[in-house]
């Protein structure tokens, strides 16, 4: 009879500690969603600027780059202008320089820049 007392009772210290484990995982996992989201979008930016500086290191020639980097810039910066409340409105059409200029940390600023 004690052996299978012990048995049972190694199941529900188990099925205990699995329950723990899961409600602590879900906490931590909610909690880092906002920020993992705003990583997510500076990553895209960051990824689609270094693109776009391939073909445009001084940012003053859209027409150097391809259109779908231009477009990837345009996405990634309207994302992270939404996100952080900027209001690039340049970044609405992908040829605009400005939003290049604007978003893209390594590109000049351009003069008269509010």
């Amino acid at each position: 009879m004690k052996g299978i007392a012990i048995a049972v009772e190694t199941i529900v210290y188990l099925i205990l500690a699995v329950t723990v484990m899961t409600v602590a995982l879900m906490f931590f996992l909610s909690q880092g969603g906002k920020a993992q989201t705003d990583f997510e979008i500076e990553a895209a930016r960051n990824s689609a600027c270094a693109a776009y500086q391939y073909f445009d290191p001084g940012c003053t020639s859209p027409s150097s780059a391809t259109p779908d980097v231009k477009k990837a810039v345009s996405d990634a910066c309207k994302k992270y202008s939404d996100r952080r409340g900027i209001g690039l409105v340049e970044c609405n059409n992908p040829d605009d320089v400005t939003c290049v200029q604007r978003c893209c940390l390594a590109c000049p600023q351009p003069k008269g820049r509010p």
